[in-house]
């Protein structure tokens, strides 16, 4: 997918989880990526620009419309199994129409009702530089999690660390002395929990940071 069409996902997938999953707990981030798939199918690539992207989401949720009122969503990859069938009841349909309609006729308006939509914008047009330190802190925080991902020893610490076998500080404590490399591997994660904004040495408790490096990640990357 080229840059246009990562946009569309991520910004219908804002939507959609701030006002279409709230009326249907199933309408689930599996259903969007099909329906941007077929918009993403059926529109030509010179019609797929940045100047065109809100009117490409726009069209999306036409698109969302239909398939809700005929209660069948294709899977793209298997196109006669319906990603509607047992998510979602009658009141829930029709609510969700309802709010796909609100959000057609609020056209290019609907961008300014999502808060982070709403504040990067406005960081863009009004404070620039404030607005590419954000962009270089998130490819530096994205550079480090895929050299640390490549990494199996830090792959197995992740998933002990997920079924609370292990500490994260014990972990990192264990490849430090165990890789050849370990100095550096630590290096990045320490420079990671300072992009994050996380103090090591004031979280006394190993599971309160574990917490709190998790929700900060995940935060970043939303």
């Amino acid at each position: 997918m080229n840059d246009v069409q990562v946009k569309l996902y991520v910004v219908f997938k804002f939507v959609q989880r701030d006002r279409l999953k709230p009326i249907c707990q199933n309408f689930n981030s599996y259903m969007v990526k099909n329906l941007v798939f077929w918009v993403l199918e059926e529109t030509p690539m010179r019609s797929l620009t940045p100047e065109t992207l809100v009117d490409r989401i726009l069209t999306a949720f036409r698109d969302l419309k239909q398939f809700l009122e005929n209660k069948f969503l294709p899977c793209y990859i298997i196109p006669e199994r319906n990603l509607f069938d047992g998510r979602m009841n009658e009141r829930e349909c029709v609510l969700l129409i309802g709010e796909v309609d609100k959000i057609i006729e609020e056209g290019y308006g609907f961008l300014l009702k999502h808060h982070k939509l709403s504040l990067s914008m406005q960081l863009t047009f009004s404070y620039p530089e404030i607005a590419r330190g954000y962009e270089q802190w998130l490819v530096e925080i994205e550079d480090i999690v895929i050299m640390l991902a490549g990494n199996e020893a830090l792959q197995d610490l992740v998933v002990k660390v997920g079924n609370e076998q292990i500490g994260l500080f014990e972990g990192l404590l264990q490849l430090l002395v165990n890789m050849e490399d370990g100095v550096a591997f630590i290096v990045l994660c320490v420079r990671l929990f300072h992009l994050l904004g996380l103090d090591i040495g004031s979280i006394p408790e190993p599971s309160e940071f574990n917490s709190l490096f998790i929700n900060r990640l995940t935060d970043a990357f939303s």
